[in-house]
């Protein structure tokens, strides 16, 4: 349950982050666009891309 949650909060974060980004591309502020864009993109990498590689480091190591 608790696994649930925490997507359901993580997606909620990226589409805040989505509606930020939209925001600035409006004002023209391309700086801003830029770190919301690197944040979203950082936090996806480590979220859906680091875990599976832990996991295999673990299961590589019991061998």
């Amino acid at each position: 349950m608790q696994d649930s949650l925490a997507t359901v909060q993580f997606h909620d974060l990226l589409a805040q982050l989505d509606d930020q980004h939209s925001r600035f591309a409006l004002e023209n502020n391309f700086l801003l666009q830029h770190n919301i864009r690197e944040i979203k993109r950082n936090l996806q990498v480590r979220t859906f891309i680091m875990p599976p590689l832990q996991e295999k480091r673990v299961q590589v190591s019991r061998y």
